[in-house]
C-alpha cells in the first residue's frame, strides 16, 4: 500500500537539483534524474550545467524535485557546542545572528556540531523563480548536509564533492574542507550505484523521497513539510480529478454501448413490427379483394342464374325435336384467366353448343331466335356434320343492354 501510495504521488521518476552559486553572475546546477524499478533505485541522467535556462528545458512541466543549496550564499561553520537548544548551538557558531532572517542546518556529532546557514529572502528567490518555471519543490536542504543520507552507504572514510572534502567516521560528519578546485573526480559506489563526487550530494537529495531528515536539526522543517503537503494536495486533486473524468467517461462510454446496444434492438423490432404490419396489411387487402370477387361472383351467380333460366327457358321453349343442346354457356371468358389479371366477361353473350338432325327444323329455330326481342344478334359460329344425317353446331348470341330492351 505504501509502494502504492508512493507512486501516486510521485511517479517513477525522481529528481534533485543540487544549486551552487559561486560568483554573482555564476551558477553551477548539477541535475540528476532517477528512476526505480524491481524496488531498486537506476540513474537516468546526471548532467552539470551552468544556464539555468539549459536546467528548466531538461525539467519536465510541473516535474517535482529536492533542491539543494551550496555555493558561497551558504556559510559553514563548526563549533564545540554540541547539545543543548538547537538556536544556542546556531549562535554559538555564528553570534547575533537573526534566525528570523536565515534558514539552518546543524550535524552534531560527539566533539562537535556543523552549522550551515542560508538567507531566507535568497533561498525563497530560487523557490519562485523555479517555480514560475513550473518546476515544484518538494524539499530544500543546505551546503552537504544530504550527504548524510548516504554515509552508510559510502564505505569511505574521505569524500570529495564538487565543492569539499569531507571525513565520515561512523555515519556521520566529522570534518571538512572547501575545495578551490578538483583535479580529478573521484569515482564511489553507492550501494551498487557507480556515481562521481560532484552529483553525490544530488544523490544524496533523492533520498528524501523516501525517508524523513531525522538525524539533522534545522528551522527548515516546517517549510519542507509546507511545500510537500501543497504538493500532495495538488497531486490529489489532479489524480482524483482525472479518476472521476475517467469513470465518467467510462460511464458515458458504457452508456453509450448500452443505448447503441438497445436502439439497435429496438430498430430490429421495430422493423421487424413495420415488416409484420405491412404483411398483415397485404393480407387483409388479399381478404378483401377476395370477399369482393367472392361478393362479385355471387352478384353475377344471382343474376346468372336468374337470367340464365329465363333465357334458357325461351330459347328451349320453341326448340324443334330434331335438335339437342349439350351445352349452355352464359357470359363466357373473354380470355384465359390469368395469375394476377382480373377474369373478363363476356357479359351480354350466350354460347350454345348442340346437334341437329333436320336442317329445315334448324333454319326455322335460328329464325325464331333471332326475332327474340332481348337478343340483339346470333351468329352461327360452327356449323358441320359428324354424321350422314346429324351436324353439330355453335351458336354466339349477343343480349341487348339493359337500356336497348
Amino acid at each position: 500500500m505504501s509502494s502504492l501510495s508512493h507512486y501516486w504521488n510521485y511517479g517513477k521518476e525522481y529528481t534533485a537539483i543540487d544549486w551552487c552559486q559561486l560568483a554573482a553572475d555564476t551558477t553551477e546546477y548539477y541535475l540528476l534524474t532517477s528512476t526505480k524499478k524491481k524496488g531498486e533505485l537506476e540513474l537516468k541522467e546526471l548532467l552539470h550545467l551552468n544556464n539555468l535556462e539549459t536546467l528548466i528545458s531538461k525539467l519536465k512541466k510541473n516535474q517535482h524535485t529536492y533542491l539543494n543549496i551550496s555555493g558561497n550564499q551558504v556559510l559553514i561553520k563548526t563549533t564545540a557546542k554540541t547539545s543543548g537548544n538547537h538556536n544556542s548551538i546556531v549562535e554559538s557558531a555564528f553570534p547575533n545572528l537573526d534566525l528570523k532572517e536565515f534558514y539552518f542546518q546543524v550535524i552534531s556529532n560527539e566533539t562537535e556540531s556543523i552549522v550551515t546557514i542560508c538567507r531566507r529572502n535568497y533561498v525563497e528567490g530560487i523557490i519562485d523563480t523555479l517555480a514560475k518555471e513550473g518546476v515544484v519543490i518538494l524539499g530544500i536542504s543546505l551546503g552537504f548536509t544530504p550527504l548524510l543520507n548516504i554515509t552508510s552507504l559510502l564505505g569511505e572514510l574521505e569524500i570529495e564533492t564538487h565543492s569539499h572534502s569531507l571525513v565520515i567516521n561512523k555515519n556521520t560528519i566529522v570534518n571538512f574542507n572547501k575545495n578551490d578546485k578538483i583535479l580529478e573526480e573521484q569515482q564511489y559506489d553507492i550501494d551498487g550505484i557507480p556515481i562521481g563526487g560532484s552529483f553525490l550530494i544530488s544523490l544524496s537529495c533523492i533520498f528524501y523521497y523516501f525517508k524523513n531528515d531525522k538525524d539533522v536539526f534545522s528551522n527548515i522543517a516546517e517549510k519542507n513539510y509546507l511545500l510537500k503537503t501543497k504538493f500532495r494536495q495538488k497531486q490529489f486533486f489532479k489524480q482524483t480529478l482525472i479518476i472521476g473524468l475517467s469513470f465518467i467517461l467510462i460511464c458515458l462510454l458504457i452508456n453509450f454501448f448500452i443505448f447503441t446496444n438497445m436502439h439497435r434492438e429496438y430498430q430490429s423490432r421495430q422493423n421487424q413490427f413495420e415488416i409484420e404490419v405491412s404483411q398483415r396489411e397485404i393480407q387483409e387487402n388479399k381478404i378483401k379483394e377476395v370477399q369482393r370477387k367472392k361478393e362479385l361472383v355471387a352478384e353475377i351467380m344471382r343474376n346468372s342464374n336468374s337470367n340464365s333460366t329465363l333465357y334458357l327457358n325461351r330459347i328451349s321453349s320453341q326448340i324443334p325435336t330434331s335438335i339437342t343442346l349439350n351445352n349452355l354457356i352464359y357470359q363466357p371468358l373473354e380470355k384465359r384467366i390469368k395469375e394476377n389479371s382480373p377474369v373478363e366477361l363476356s357479359y351480354n353473350d350466350i354460347i350454345l353448343q348442340g346437334e341437329s338432325k333436320d336442317k329445315e327444323s334448324f333454319s326455322s329455330w335460328i329464325q325464331y331466335l333471332e326475332d327474340i326481342p332481348w337478343i340483339k344478334e346470333l351468329a352461327i359460329e360452327n356449323f358441320g356434320f359428324i354424321s350422314q344425317n346429324t351436324s353439330e353446331f355453335t351458336l354466339n348470341i349477343e343480349l341487348k343492354d339493359e337500356s336497348e330492351k
